[in-house]
């Protein structure tokens, strides 16, 4: 795809940088991480496996990570890596943002093992309503393979980030139900 200029408005480009050419993407993943480097790969390799009818970009913001991580993400090529100094995941979800080359863009933590078909879902949603400026939040469920604490249980049936139950009109979400481990907007 051959590159095109584009204009990117707003405060994730209040630094001055308000142009640039760069290949067109549809669909951006924003990935930010801190200290994970045992989890991280899974998150990364299910990404890498996806069924997709478009390219993606996915950038990985290492959150100033002293566990190894940085090591882990120079091996891998499916990944584009921002590396930033230690300020939080709202600052690594900024940063990762202001990379984004897609016109979709989803955040999702890194822990989260996507299923095949999770980034093309987000991609449908959007397509459905090209006009449309809302976020979709997507559903997260518990790996199989760990034990669920009482504690994860009060999160599912209420708690302030996975009460999918608690959703009445899957069309008009609750603001509190916009937990970034799986959540994509449209610029």
């Amino acid at each position: 795809m051959p590159p095109r200029s584009w204009s990117w408005p707003g405060p994730a480009r209040a630094s001055g940088r308000c142009s640039c050419e760069a290949p067109m993407v549809e669909l951006t993943v924003v990935v930010p991480t801190f200290d994970r480097a045992t989890v991280l790969p899974r998150c990364i390799d299910a990404l890498a496996a996806q069924r997709l009818d478009k390219e993606v970009q996915v950038v990985v913001v290492d959150d100033g990570s002293t566990d190894g991580t940085a090591e882990l993400l120079r091996s891998r090529t499916d990944v584009e890596v921002l590396r930033i100094e230690h300020r939080g995941r709202s600052a690594a979800r900024n940063a990762g943002l202001e990379r984004a080359l897609g016109e979709v863009v989803l955040f999702i933590d890194d822990d989260v093992v996507a299923s095949d078909d999770l980034l093309q879902r987000h991609l449908d949603h959007h397509r459905r309503r090209p006009e449309g400026h809302e976020a979709l939040v997507g559903r997260v469920t518990w790996a199989p393979d760990i034990h669920v604490t009482p504690h994860m249980r009060w999160l599912e049936r209420g708690g302030p980030l996975f009460a999918f139950d608690t959703i009445e009109n899957p069309d008009n979400v609750d603001w509190r139900h916009f937990c970034t481990a799986n959540a994509s907007v449209k610029r």
